[in-house]
């Protein structure tokens, strides 16, 4: 395994554990019967937009379907 492939896997796992660990949060969003007051659309917005964009740019420019997903 070289120094790419063991970044890469880094990458995939934490990536993964981190969109995971907000789903019990985006669940209870959703749920909320007060339209979720208490969350900060702002952070949101900043954080799904990086992460869209990369998706977009490792799609598009890197031709790489795998770092896109």
């Amino acid at each position: 395994m070289t120094h790419g492939d063991l970044s890469f896997y880094l990458f995939t796992v934490f990536n993964g554990l981190r969109l995971v660990s907000y789903l019990p949060q985006i669940i209870r969003v959703a749920r909320d019967e007060n339209g979720a007051s208490a969350i900060s659309y702002t952070t949101w917005l900043l954080w799904t937009g990086p992460n869209a964009t990369t998706g977009l740019y490792a799609g598009v420019n890197l031709d790489d379907p795998m770092l896109a997903g």
